[in-house]
């Protein structure tokens, strides 16, 4: 089967477009695209950016960029595939690591019998065991019960209750003060235990809504850009000069501009200008891979 960069610099060389001019249009490297075409991948970018140099190549020249990255795609997945195979198989772990339900039913399985045959050694001595015998209560002669007086007869005592008297049967009400209106006093509590919620509600702060990030792209040249919101799928786009895309993320973004010297940034509403020159490839993380401001003081 053709290799993928032999086959793009057939498709170059026949259409008489020489490495210097797609340099010149897709603002890569020419090193970078002469390794490309040598299926020297080692030598190249991540695949994001071999991706977007591959479209951008296809787009020059006059070919379908999309079956020039699907060719890519499987030569990726054949590549990873040879390296699979030849990897050594990972050594077989004991046998008590590959089996360890069987080795822990086992042991439970010898506890159990464990402790049934103490059990059934231990009861039949227990039951030929005599009881002692019961306690003989002594005889001992009942005096005779003290009659009551006849004048307290007909009279019934209650008993003693074990313990004193409780909270709210010995505690009278406040006095309400002359003035207020009945109730007032027994309002009170409920008044005060309103107000301790009260309180304790208004002491509670809602959690602040979290900030989002945001990042604006002006092409004054053609720009390849690969952007991840969060952790969303990544997306790339290829924007014209005169284009503008706008972006926005909940806690984090992640941009890789192919041509730093192609587009106006603008990040959370600070004007950040060109980050870099043309054909630089720089990595944008927000918020916290945020650069300074032009004019701004270095910290």
């Amino acid at each position: 089967m053709e290799s993928l960069g032999a086959y793009l610099k057939q498709e170059r060389e026949r259409r008489g477009i020489s490495l210097s001019e797609i340099a010149r249009v897709t603002k890569v490297n020419e090193r970078q695209l002469g390794a490309l075409e040598a299926d020297q991948f080692d030598q190249l970018p991540p695949p994001p950016f071999v991706k977007g140099f591959i479209q951008a190549y296809a787009q020059v020249v006059g070919l379908d960029s999309q079956e020039v990255v699907r060719r890519y795609q499987e030569y990726r997945q054949a590549q990873q595939a040879a390296v699979v195979q030849d990897a050594p198989p990972p050594p077989k772990p004991p046998l008590w690591e590959r089996k360890p339900l069987v080795w822990s039913a086992l042991v439970v399985a010898l506890l159990l019998y464990l402790v049934a045959v103490y059990t059934l050694d231990l009861f039949p001595q227990r039951a030929r065991q005599p009881g002692p015998p019961p306690p003989v209560a002594p005889k001992s002669a009942s005096p005779s019960a003290p009659q009551a007086p006849a004048g307290v007869a007909g009279e019934a005592t209650p008993p003693a209750s074990p313990g004193g008297p409780s909270e709210a049967t010995t505690r009278e009400p406040a006095s309400p003060a002359p003035g207020s209106p009945p109730g007032a006093a027994a309002e009170a509590p409920g008044e005060s235990n309103a107000a301790g919620g009260l309180a304790g509600t208004a002491g509670s702060t809602p959690p602040a809504p979290s900030a989002k990030v945001s990042l604006q792209a002006r092409a004054v040249d053609r720009t390849w850009i690969w952007i991840q919101l969060d952790d969303r799928e990544p997306r790339e786009v290829l924007l014209r000069p005169g284009e503008t895309a706008r972006w926005q993320a909940e806690q984090r973004l992640v941009a890789i501009i192919g041509n730093a010297g192609g587009v106006e940034i603008q990040a959370d509403g600070r004007d950040l200008g060109k980050l870099g020159p043309p054909g630089k490839v720089v990595k944008l993380t927000l918020p916290e891979g945020l650069p300074p401001a032009p004019g701004s003081p270095a910290r």
